[in-house]
């Protein structure tokens, strides 16, 4: 099966054969309906993000309404209501 990146490269250039190799990997995930983001998400590992991460925690413990707050959360993670 050929690629839309599909190149002439010769057997000994190992960096050329792993870009190809790369660049069809990408065609084939594209052709599957898929697309390549970047997440960036907080680094637990800084004492920064865990005095953070619990300030908010106790923050929403201490809301009297902390059970409706939780309850609605959930419902927006709810698996069934994603859609496939």
């Amino acid at each position: 099966m050929r690629h839309a990146c599909s190149l002439h490269v010769p057997a000994k250039s190992g960096w050329r054969v792993r870009l190809v190799a790369a660049g069809r990997f990408r065609v084939g995930l594209r052709t599957a309906g898929l697309r390549r983001i970047t997440l960036l998400v907080p680094d637990a590992s800084l004492t920064a993000v865990r005095r953070e991460a619990r300030r908010e925690s106790l923050l929403l413990a201490s809301q009297e309404d902390e059970m409706r707050t939780m309850d609605f959360l959930e419902s927006l993670v709810e698996p069934e209501d994603w859609e496939a």
